[in-house]
């Protein structure tokens, strides 16, 4: 009898020791308004819902206003100003990338023991091949190394500054080897395609940590920004919006909630789905401009602002976690997370020690998406420090500063499409459960626990749908209430003074910490012309 029992301890302590699968899926400039489960009934997402009902919603994760900045700090695990990364997002052939002395996530992860694949956007730099993913940690790579390539043809378009001159060549690539087969497929479905080969031919004998980078919901190239699998039935099924741009979005934002069902159903199917984390997440708002730069029509609605500013609406982002490892699942997250968490977090849960990672801006929060504690990890974030732009903001508690603006303020308003109107299908909370049922992550979801939750997560302000457009809402600074006053309408600074000079300190402390902003030019050695019209490390 002893030793039966002997032998049942030590399954059991094997099994509550085995190194999950984590599959983290990012998208790119998707608004905080363009999941169902937030409160419009606009785009319908039941898979997105599902991971979000059926495990944790996160209702106040935190990234950085635009793209390199946040899978800089995403991959590091620390602030993009201690690298340099700060400011605009890379453009294709600029010359500069993450430092190499800086250990990324992956190779953390290789540390323990785990496969690392990466499918899609790295847009971290390439100048030289060390600086690519097969380099930084990754044993495989299928995707693309800028910010953005043509959802068909896979192309990057790159104006050169000062000059009338575009660089144009394909950017897709399998490991480093350029990809030209693949031509004339939709870039959501050939990433959706390639994850799921991948959980097929895993030996699961090995933890898996794939890391797929969509391209959705970004635009395309200027010559046909926004792009859908179907126009004919994207047409038919999103008829109820009446913008032709907003309409393609929705179809771009329908692939991708396609794709995210499918993915979940491959590890079910490959009997992975029990050992796994699947972590959902948009890398900032969205850019509801319809003429802006690189503007998508995403929905940031009713938070302030779009991508690239430090309002809520450019860096509250969208996040879900899903895993059978959560102690209380179906529930909101109120604490505070940043991006720059999940390193630390995603270590642990792999068995790591964060302890022995050295100086990160990132914390555990491993026991807060898990229901293990409700105390929060963390009362502070550096949201940016843009030392060109003079822009900068910081979160303490439900306290935010903001100092200057970007681009003159024209996009510090509410631009975004509020997504409810009685013209709209109404929310279907029975397609969320039917979704959940399908993916195998929830059998006992209800449509009143996703009604619930939904309620929960919608955010509702007083604001008008275009407020300050083209004034800057902070030319000097503003403090706002967050937690009372989510869609920061009311700046409050000059009833605070006191803390606003707390918060300007920190900025200041962190101003010191500060590396300089590495941007440089398009170097007109970068042009695929050189590269068989493609984009390589060109400085090889």
């Amino acid at each position: 009898m002893w030793g039966l029992l002997s032998i049942l301890v030590i399954v059991s302590s094997v099994s509550a020791s085995k190194q999950p699968h984590i599959v983290l899926m990012l998208v790119d400039d998707m608004g905080w308004n363009d999941i169902s489960l937030h409160g419009a009934d606009q785009i319908p997402t039941p898979h997105i819902d599902a991971l979000g009902a059926s495990g944790v919603l996160l209702h106040r994760h935190y990234s950085q206003p635009s793209c390199t900045p946040s899978r800089t700090a995403l991959l590091t695990g620390k602030y993009p100003i201690r690298t340099g990364m700060q400011g605009g997002s890379l453009n294709a052939g600029e010359r500069r990338g993450v430092p190499l002395d800086v250990p990324l996530l992956p190779e953390r992860l290789q540390e323990l023991g785990y496969t690392t694949r990466m499918v899609g956007k790295w847009h971290l730099g390439y100048t030289t091949s060390e600086y690519m993913p097969l380099h930084r940690g990754f044993d495989s790579h299928f995707g693309y190394l800028n910010g953005q390539i043509d959802y068909y043809t896979h192309m990057t378009e790159q104006k050169v500054e000062n000059s009338s001159e575009v660089f144009i060549g394909l950017d897709f690539r399998r490991g480093t080897v350029p990809d030209w087969k693949d031509e004339g497929k939709y870039a959501t479905e050939l990433f959706t395609e390639e994850a799921e080969q991948i959980i097929r031919q895993h030996n699961k004998d090995r933890p898996l940590f794939l890391y797929l980078s969509h391209l959705a919901c970004h635009n395309g190239n200027d010559s046909i920004p926004l792009q859908v699998p179907s126009v004919r039935q994207n047409t038919r099924m999103f008829r109820h919006i009446s913008h032709p741009k907003r309409q393609l979005y929705a179809g771009i934002v329908k692939a991708l909630d396609d794709s995210v069902g499918k993915v979940v159903k491959a590890l079910r199917d490959a009997d992975m789905l029990n050992d796994s984390i699947i972590i959902f997440l948009s890398d900032n708002g969205g850019m509801p401009v319809p003429d802006a730069f690189l503007a998508n029509t995403g929905s940031n609605w009713p938070l302030r602002g779009t991508r690239g500013t430090v309002f809520e609406g450019g860096v509250r982002s969208v996040a879900a976690l899903w895993s059978p490892l959560i102690k209380t699942p179906r529930r909101l997250m109120p604490q505070l997370m940043h991006i720059t968490d999940w390193l630390p977090t995603l270590y642990r849960a792999a068995g790591g020690d964060p302890s022995a990672l050295g100086l990160l801006d990132g914390v555990d929060q491993w026991d807060q998406l898990t229901g293990k504690s409700t105390k929060s990890a963390r009362q502070e974030v550096l949201l940016n420090i843009d030392e060109k732009a003079k822009n900068s903001a910081i979160l303490q508690g439900h306290w935010k500063l903001v100092i200057g603006t970007v681009q003159g303020g024209q996009f510090d308003g509410f631009l975004s499409d509020p997504g409810r109107s009685k013209e709209y299908p109404s929310y279907d909370a029975e397609e969320v459960v039917k979704a959940a049922s399908n993916m195998g992550i929830d059998h006992d979801l209800t449509q009143d626990i996703v009604l619930q939750l939904r309620r929960k997560a919608s955010i509702s302000c007083e604001v008008k749908k275009k407020v300050n457009l083209g004034t800057p809402a902070c030319p000097e600074l503003c403090l706002f209430d967050v937690h009372s006053d989510p869609c920061e309408i009311h700046n409050v600074a000059k009833k605070h003074p006191n803390l606003v000079q707390q918060l300007q300190t920190r900025i200041s402390y962190f101003q010191t910490q500060l590396v300089p902003q590495t941007n440089t030019p398009v170097d007109p050695r970068s042009n695929p012309v050189y590269f068989n019209n493609t984009w390589q490390p060109w400085l090889d």
